[in-house]
């Protein structure tokens, strides 16, 4: 079975940034008794440390797929 592309958003800035869980939705969502529940499935960025340029930020958007330890810096 083929897919056909119309079937798929496009990646780009604005989709992304429709799809990820800020940082203070997480800090919010904290509290709740079902956080891991509700944030199973999601995508969150994370940045990772440059490796050739110290002051350039890179960012990996991940899906959140399991049993994990927040630390929210703010």
């Amino acid at each position: 079975m083929k897919s056909e592309t119309k079937e798929y958003a496009a990646i780009d800035v604005k989709n992304i940034n429709l799809i990820y869980l800020k940082r203070s939705l997480l800090d919010y969502l904290r509290e709740d008794p079902d956080f891991e529940s509700k944030v199973l499935g999601t995508f969150v960025r994370i940045r990772v440390p440059a490796m050739t340029n110290k002051t350039e930020a890179c960012y990996r958007l991940v899906q959140v797929v399991g049993n994990f330890l927040l630390y929210i810096v703010v």
